[in-house]
């Protein structure tokens, strides 16, 4: 039998208490320290972007007298040079009068309105087919003149000659200035691209769409 010893029980006890409180001292500063780290932010995932497509060029409208000829290629008395090629489309333009309109083709109309609501026409310029701008109609052009894109519906070549147009939103008749310029629009060929003469020309790139020789 172990002798009592006086404060040795009370010691034990205190010992225990002591480690059981530094325990959980221990316990509260990591689960404190755990609720400080902050959580890691999420990784965010760049959005697709579509890769953009290169614009297309926009043409060059090119205006001026030919000073020479190379095989396709054309330059211009400014030094301006393009090329012809196997798609581009030719046209030139003839002088023209009022008996060489028919019913049917198109027109290209410089001129001012009347009082009585017909145009007097200073420039036509004839399309035995639809132009390829495509566009009929009406829009204000400098010096009060009106450009009217229409299809011809009737000529009428008595009492000084006129015709008649109609375009989407409506129909005029035309009257010819005293100093009208008409001109009727043909196809032609490379050959009709010679030294001298003026033309004009849609180009991409250096490739000629189209070209009107005067």
């Amino acid at each position: 039998m172990k002798p009592d010893i006086p404060g040795l029980s009370y010691s034990h006890s205190m010992i225990r208490s002591a480690l059981a409180l530094a325990m959980l001292s221990v316990t509260l500063i990591l689960l404190s320290a755990c609720q400080g780290v902050a959580a890691p932010a999420p990784t965010s995932v760049p959005a697709k972007t579509e890769e953009s497509k290169p614009a297309a060029a926009a043409p060059d409208r090119l205006n001026g007298t030919v000073q020479g000829i190379d095989g396709t290629k054309v330059t211009l008395a400014d030094g301006t040079a393009f090329t012809i090629g196997a798609d581009t489309r030719l046209t030139r333009s003839i002088p023209a009068t009022l008996t060489d309109l028919q019913a049917g083709e198109f027109a290209a109309i410089t001129a001012k309105m009347q009082p009585d609501g017909s145009l007097l026409a200073s420039i036509v310029n004839i399309f035995p087919t639809l132009p390829s701008s495509g566009f009929l109609g009406q829009f204000p052009m400098d010096g009060g003149n009106l450009m009217t894109n229409a299809e011809i519906l009737t000529v009428d070549p008595a009492d000084g000659g006129g015709f008649n147009v109609q375009f989407p939103g409506g129909s005029q008749e035309v009257r010819l200035g005293p100093d009208v310029r008409m001109s009727k629009i043909v196809t032609a060929n490379a050959s009709d691209i010679v030294a001298g003469s003026s033309l004009s020309a849609t180009v991409v790139d250096g490739m000629a769409r189209s070209v009107s020789v005067r």
